[in-house]
C-alpha cells in the first residue's frame, strides 16, 4: 500500500477510535479505558498530522456527544467534559510533553481534567452515587452490628456521606490524576516511536516537586486552623483548605518517596526490597501523613541536595 495511503487510513481508524472512546468518558470505571484509548489516537495524530488536527478531532468528538448523546442517555452538558478532556489528553499532552516534566505534566492535566469534572453532570452523577454508596455500605454489614441503634447507624453513614460531599473537590482530583497518570506515558511513548523529541520521567531518587507547592499547603493549613477556631470546624474555610491539603498531598508524597528511593539507592537495595518499602510508606501514609510531611521538609531544607534554579535541557528515550 501506498504509504500516504497507509497514513491516511491510519488516521481515520485512529479518529474513529478518538470519536468511540468520547461516549464512555462519562461514565466510571470506563473513564479508565476511553481516556486511554483517546489518548494514544489524538497522540498519534498529534505527532504525525499537527496539533490542529488532533484537536479538530477532539472537538469533534464532543459535537457529536452533544449531538447524538441524549438518545444513548448522556447529559448534552457532558460534551463539554468530553471536549476539554480529549484536548487535556491528546493535543495538549502531546505539547507539553516536549516542554515540562512528565510529572509537572500530569498534575496539571489532572487538575484540568478535575475541574471540568466537578462541574459536569457526570461529576455530580458520580458524587451522588458515591454518597448513595457510603449510606448503603455504613448501613449494612460490619457497620451495622445486631443491636445498634438504628438511629446512629443513620447518622453516621451521613456523616461519611457528607465527609464524601465536602472533599469531593479533592476526590475528583484523584479520580482525574490516575488518568493522567495514565494517559501522559502513553502519549509520551507514542511520541518517542515516531522520533520526537520527548522530556522522560525523572527517576524517583532524583525527582524533586516545585517549591511553589509548599504555598496551597501553608494556605491550607491556615484555612484549616482559621475555620477551626473561628467558624468552629464548619464553612467554606474548612472545605477549601482539606481540599487544597488533600490535593497537594500526592505530589509531598511523591516528594518523600524520592527521599527513601535515595536511601535505598546508597543501601543498594535490590527491587524487591525497594518494593516492599515503597508499599509500607504508602500504607503507614494511609493512616498517618508521614511520608507527605518528610516530602514538605525536603522541599524546605532539600535533604538530598539536588541542584535548584538550574534548567534541565530535554530529555529522550524511555519514560
Amino acid at each position: 500500500m501506498d504509504p500516504k495511503a497507509a497514513d491516511n487510513l491510519n488516521l481515520l481508524r485512529l479518529g474513529l477510535a478518538a470519536l468511540a472512546a468520547g461516549f464512555i468518558l462519562t461514565s466510571l470505571p470506563w473513564i479508565y479505558v476511553g481516556l486511554p484509548v483517546a489518548a494514544l489516537a489524538l497522540g498519534w495524530i498529534a505527532y504525525r498530522n499537527g496539533w490542529l488536527a488532533s484537536s479538530a478531532v477532539a472537538l469533534f468528538a464532543a459535537v457529536l456527544v452533544a449531538a447524538v448523546g441524549p438518545r444513548l442517555g448522556l447529559d448534552r452538558m457532558d460534551a463539554g467534559f468530553v471536549g476539554v478532556a480529549l484536548l487535556a489528553v491528546g493535543p495538549g499532552t502531546a505539547m507539553a510533553i516536549r516542554r515540562y516534566s512528565p510529572g509537572s505534566v500530569v498534575f496539571a492535566v489532572g487538575l484540568v481534567l478535575a475541574a471540568v469534572f466537578f462541574v459536569s453532570p457526570a461529576g455530580t452523577n458520580a458524587l451522588t452515587g458515591l454518597m448513595a454508596d457510603m449510606r448503603t455500605v455504613f448501613s449494612t454489614g460490619v457497620f451495622n452490628p445486631q443491636g445498634a441503634d438504628r438511629q446512629q447507624i443513620a447518622q453516621l453513614s451521613e456523616q461519611f456521606a457528607q465527609y464524601v460531599a465536602l472533599v469531593w473537590p479533592a476526590i475528583a482530583f484523584g479520580l482525574m490524576g490516575l488518568c493522567a497518570l495514565i494517559t501522559v506515558p502513553l502519549v509520551a511513548i507514542m511520541g518517542r516511536r515516531q522520533g520526537v523529541e520527548v522530556r522522560r520521567f525523572t527517576p524517583l531518587a532524583e525527582m524533586d516537586a516545585s517549591f511553589h507547592l509548599v504555598w496551597p499547603t501553608i494556605a491550607g493549613l491556615a484555612l484549616l486552623a482559621a475555620g477551626t477556631y473561628v467558624a468552629h470546624g464548619k464553612g467554606w474555610m474548612i472545605a477549601v483548605g482539606l481540599n487544597a491539603l488533600l490535593i497537594v498531598r500526592p505530589a509531598l508524597v511523591a516528594q518523600g518517596l524520592g527521599d527513601f528511593a535515595a536511601l535505598y539507592r546508597r543501601l543498594h537495595l535490590g527491587r524487591i526490597a525497594r518494593g516492599i518499602g515503597y508499599t509500607s510508606l504508602l500504607l503507614a501514609e494511609s493512616i498517618l501523613p508521614s511520608t507527605s510531611v518528610l516530602g514538605l521538609v525536603d522541599l524546605f531544607f532539600n535533604l538530598r541536595r539536588l541542584p535548584r534554579g538550574e534548567p534541565t535541557p530535554p530529555a529522550t528515550g524511555d519514560i
